[in-house]
């Protein structure tokens, strides 16, 4: 099939979607015997990582299993199926993560909350969320939280899938507790490399964001193919065949520590077509694969389709392969600038994503254009010098804090760099939201 029958395909497909002809699938519909305004503890799966909000409590989404509550004078437990947003206060999730005010009362038993853990709280369901057991994400308030009860029958033991959840949430939280030590450094390598940006200074995301380079802190395929590089690097004697199956097992431990974001997921996808293509002989043109991976990615996670990482990410690399690859030959040509290719990337991922950026936000940045080919370099130069990092100091304790210093070093440097860019005045669309 050629390349512009699988790019129309695609279009056709994101048209029926973005166009509401194709409607939005409800298969996790939140329902339960016990009605919501009766519903005091839920359960379930963790199926992402909490993020912040802008009240300063955090938000997650739970595959639930079962709810509890009371009808009348009487308690009541109810299997129940379908996706909640829950909302954690603070002091419940920072309570084990290092350096907060909390962790110094916490009990030995207080849950690490992280995607794919089993958890059970405690709270209340807002009734104006669930109508009739409609909405598409009822809400549900948590005063508390445990572990909750997945043993088998029998047994006294946890399933494997639980026990390697767990494993991973302790992991994640000994990262974070290596990388705390390295300050505000630490924080800005913690949300590259796993996602979380709790100890992101807000002003930081705020001049990411002016200096249009918001992408750079979500977990995208730029991360990715920074690793990956590394990677084959690291193992090219052992030939093409060694390096790409290192490459890939990398890649897979690396999204299965961070956890799949839309971003991260539509990465994933990728590489994993480029990969299945290149064991087969072949190479699939990039406007193609994108193309592929979109239609992957709607069909096997519909609930990414809307969130706006997916949209951004989407649009970002089809601005690349478009825009970008317009701008490449002419720029070259010119030889006046010596990243020419990195600018033009730049300015197409620019071009792509400013019309999302202009509805999400109401403005665009123009220092967007060139930004991100100045400070992609030095944050893949981050990414990797902090990988190294981090592996001395677990090898060799002593070296956390010498080698922190150089890390903070390289920081501040992408801060000054982040901080020039995010000077432009941006562009403000009137009639648009803030």
């Amino acid at each position: 099939m050629s390349t512009r029958c699988v790019c129309a395909a695609a279009l056709l497909f994101a048209a029926l979607i973005y166009g509401g002809v194709l409607p939005r699938t409800h298969k996790r519909r939140f329902a339960s015997l016990l009605p919501p305004h009766a519903i005091t503890g839920v359960s379930g799966k963790a199926l992402s990582a909490p993020a912040k909000t802008r009240s300063g409590a955090y938000r997650l989404a739970l595959d639930l299993r079962s709810v509890s509550g009371r009808l009348g004078a009487f308690a009541a437990d109810s299997e129940a199926r379908g996706r909640i947003t829950v909302f954690i206060p603070a002091a419940l999730y920072e309570a084990p993560l290092p350096g907060r005010l909390y962790s110094r009362n916490r009990s030995a038993q207080a849950p690490v909350v992280d995607s794919g853990v089993s958890l059970a709280f405690a709270g209340k369901m807002s009734a104006a969320n669930t109508a009739n057991g409609a909405a598409d994400m009822p809400v549900f308030f948590a005063d508390s939280a445990e572990y909750a009860e997945t043993r088998h029958d029998g047994t006294g033991r946890l399933p494997s899938g639980e026990r390697l959840a767990r494993f991973r949430a302790a992991c994640r939280l000994e990262f974070k507790r290596v990388l705390y030590a390295w300050g505000d450094a630490g924080g800005l390598f913690l949300a590259l490399a796993a996602g979380t940006a709790e100890y992101v200074d807000p002003d930081v995301s705020d001049a990411f964001r002016k200096a249009g380079l918001a992408h750079v802190l979500a977990l995208s395929g730029m991360h990715l193919s920074v690793f990956s590089g590394f990677t084959r690097r690291l193992t090219k004697r052992g030939g093409r065949a060694v390096s790409g199956c290192a490459s890939f097992l990398f890649i897979t431990l690396f999204v299965w520590f961070a956890g799949f974001s839309p971003s991260l997921r539509r990465a994933f996808i990728g590489f994993a077509l480029a990969a299945a293509a290149r064991f087969c002989g072949k190479r699939i043109d990039a406007r193609a694969g994108l193309a592929a991976c979109f239609v992957l990615h709607a069909l096997l996670a519909p609930e990414d389709v809307f969130a706006l990482s997916f949209i951004l990410s989407y649009g970002g690399l089809a601005g690349i392969l478009v825009f970008g690859e317009a701008l490449r030959l002419p720029l070259c040509r010119l030889r006046v600038f010596p990243g020419a290719e990195g600018i033009s990337a730049s300015a197409g991922a620019a071009l792509g994503t400013a019309p999302i950026s202009a509805f999400r936000w109401g403005c665009v940045a123009p220092g967007g254009f060139v930004a991100s080919a100045a400070v992609s370099p030095l944050v893949s130069f981050f990414l990797i010098a902090g990988a190294v990092c981090v592996a001395l100091s677990l090898a060799a304790p002593f070296l956390l804090f010498p080698l922190g210093a150089i890390m903070r070093l390289m920081y501040r440097a992408i801060i000054c760099v982040t901080g020039a860019f995010a000077q432009i005045p941006q562009v403000f669309i009137a009639g648009l939201p803030l």
